[in-house]
């Protein structure tokens, strides 16, 4: 509580102004990454923290495993799983929900349902906006979001020694297709988890940070050409980093912001939801929405910052609602 009352008002930017730094690189590298956003002081320093404390790191094979870890979980204590379809609109009768509608037009009914999609397609598409607070209404309207981000995946057929797991790049001068990384690109190598390739072969990841308005109304047609370029850029900057790959890639996947609408319905390509700033760290969204019955929020859009640990806890804040109201015990298994 200490470290929220001094720094919960203060940005990244006044937070490294204090600090003073001595070394111009590490000025540099923190300020183009943090300072030069409206991103909270707490929610840096909180990030490292858990770090420090072997409290947050990578999971050996990525999220996959654990994804299915969960879904094995789900479908052991009975769960039932549908796949391939989305949700169209949840159904409402007389201010309660009552199930979902999904893409095919089938109908399913339940006793409580709980949102965990994204959340402006659940409140704004599914629910057709009809249950709005002035919280919700504000956090939608002026709540910074983060910057959707371009992934280039490369196998590569021969092991490639990672000195380093992670690098940044901030000196970036050249466009990769038609984004000018303003805060450089990132490289990932796995070389450290043995899952990701085959014995003996590589992959390699890079990021960059790309506008949601520039993919927004992009057609099918500029949508392929700008993949293409993307990849043809990518591949030369990667080579030029690491000369040695030259002939050696294999395989390039590129993922757009639009690729991450596609597949999750993320509200403009925004991978964390809100980002979490000086005027919002502090704050979050009601998981119960006025005036509707039997309905919660789950998720990252409950949160500024998002990723997984708010996550899990709101879906099970979630459960345990329902056995409260249902009197029953809430019971982990």
């Amino acid at each position: 509580m200490p470290i929220f009352v001094k720094y919960g008002k203060k940005d990244c930017d006044a937070y490294f102004r204090e600090l003073n730094f001595k070394n111009p690189r590490l000025s540099y590298f923190l300020n183009e990454t943090y300072g030069s956003r409206n991103f909270s002081a707490v929610a840096f320093i909180m990030m490292l923290g858990w770090f420090h404390k072997k409290n947050a790191g990578y999971i050996t094979g990525g999220s996959l495993p654990l994804a299915k870890r969960m879904t094995d979980k789900f479908l052991d204590l009975g769960g039932k799983l549908t796949t391939g379809r989305r949700v169209e609109y949840i159904i409402v009768e007389k201010n309660t929900a009552k199930g979902v509608v999904l893409s095919d037009g089938t109908e399913i009914r339940a006793d409580y349902v709980i949102g965990a999609a994204d959340g402006y397609n659940t409140i704004f598409n599914m629910l057709g906006g009809r249950y709005l607070s002035d919280e919700i209404r504000k956090a939608y309207e002026t709540w910074e979001l983060f910057t959707p981000f371009v992934q280039v995946s490369f196998g590569i057929k021969t092991a490639i020694p990672a000195k380093y797991p992670l690098q940044n790049f901030m000196y970036n001068q050249k466009q990769i297709g038609s984004t000018n990384p303003e805060h450089g690109f990132s490289l990932m190598n796995y070389a450290y988890d043995q899952t990701m390739a085959p014995e003996g072969k590589s992959v390699m990841v890079m990021r960059f940070e790309s506008p949601w308005d520039f993919w927004k109304e992009m057609d099918e047609k500029a949508y392929k050409t700008e993949k293409k370029q993307i990849e043809a850029d990518a591949k030369a900057l990667l080579e030029s980093i690491y000369p040695e790959l030259t002939g050696q890639i294999e395989l390039v996947d590129v993922a757009t912001p639009l690729t991450n609408v596609r597949y999750t319905g993320v509200w403009k390509g925004s991978y964390e939801g809100f980002s979490p700033s000086a005027d919002n760290i502090t704050k979050q969204l009601k998981n119960i929405l006025p005036g509707l019955d039997n309905f919660y929020m789950a998720g990252q859009w409950l949160f500024p910052g998002g990723g997984l640990p708010p996550s899990v806890l709101s879906g099970k804040t979630a459960i345990r609602q329902i056995c409260k109201k249902d009197k029953k015990a809430f019971i982990i298994s």
